[in-house]
């Protein structure tokens, strides 16, 4: 056999280099998927970051409420119109400075 003859009974086929990169066609292929499944991963935890600032923002929106309903409800007049029927009455007088020492 002459060389070139050699030549052409070693000469790879395309089946033959696919089998030969498939190792490294597996971790491509292992990388694809890596990858979309953090991209999902990371669309899930966003979505309940949104989730919990939507209640943190009722919870926020509620508190404000009802702060502002308690600051109303607890003026002085509020509270003179509801024991007006209870027999107490407001404190008039000027308060007395207590003194501690000698």
């Amino acid at each position: 056999m002459t060389k070139s003859q050699k030549k052409k009974k070693t000469k790879i086929t395309g089946i033959e280099v696919a089998y030969m990169h498939f190792p490294f066609l597996c971790f491509w292929v292992f990388l694809g998927v890596l990858y979309i499944s953090n991209i999902h991963l990371a669309e899930k935890k966003l979505r309940q970051i949104q989730t919990v600032e939507k209640q943190i923002d009722e919870a926020k929106w509620k508190y404000l409420d009802v702060q502002q309903e308690i600051d109303v409800e607890s003026t002085q007049s509020k509270l003179l119109n509801e024991i007006e029927g209870s027999g107490l009455k407001e404190n008039r007088s000027i308060p007395e400075k207590i003194s501690v020492g000698s």
